[in-house]
């Protein structure tokens, strides 16, 4: 017989912890008790996870980049640091310190979580692009490991029309600067990104320039 004394787990024969669970999916099925409503089925079923993916959208306004900086870096080791009201960030709400919408972004997160950069200009990389090429710590603890470039490519929604709203479906190709968080602590890093521009009666995008700027991770314990 399994003994009864409690040692921090629920220790059940095998036809009870059958039992248990029929009676659990059924009570499930007719609505009548959810995950929250009994500390048994939290217990044994519990699956949330405690780490977090944090998608961190990163905008430029290329325009004004352009014509405030007529000469900048051809040397991606070497970028041009530009103002912080050029550049855009914005980060789901419950991840944010401060600085939502603005080049100041301050976020948090956990150790074991991902992170994910993605970029683009205010065209939406139509006429300008912008790729995120490095991110690197210049201040405060190092808390994730070095950012890299991965693409994933996912079958996604493709509108067709807006009236009546119509979308088909086809592979699409995602890009991520991404990095998992290993350590606490408060990191400032620069942004690095290549700006490609789009000349009138021209094809194609080509390089004007490399630049960076420095916004700021929080982990916390």
């Amino acid at each position: 017989m399994a003994s009864t004394e409690s040692s921090g787990s629920i220790d059940f024969p095998p036809w009870k912890f059958t039992i248990v669970i029929r009676l659990i999916n059924q009570l499930n099925k007719e609505k009548k008790m959810t995950e929250n409503d009994d500390p048994v089925f939290t217990t044994l079923f519990a699956t949330e996870t405690t780490s977090a993916t944090i998608y961190v959208q990163i905008i430029i306004d290329t325009d004004a980049l352009i014509a405030a900086y007529p000469k900048p870096s051809q040397d991606y080791k070497n970028p041009t640091g530009i103002g912080h009201n050029m550049g855009f960030m914005v980060t789901a709400t419950e991840f944010v310190n401060s600085g939502q919408g603005t080049g100041d972004l301050s976020f948090k997160a956990e150790v074991g979580d991902t992170i994910r950069w993605t970029s683009s200009s205010i065209s939406n990389n139509f006429d300008s692009a912008v790729f995120v090429y490095q991110m690197n710590k210049f201040s405060g603890t190092q808390v994730t490991d070095t950012p890299e470039l991965k693409t994933f490519t996912k079958t996604s929604m493709v509108p067709q029309t807006a009236i009546p709203p119509t979308v088909t479906q086809a592979p699409q190709n995602y890009w991520f600067m991404t990095c998992e968080v290993l350590n606490i602590g408060t990191e400032g890093y620069n942004v690095c990104f290549g700006l490609y521009n789009r000349v009138r009666g021209g094809t194609g995008q080509t390089l004007y320039g490399y630049f960076y700027w420095d916004p700021t991770i929080t982990v916390a314990v």
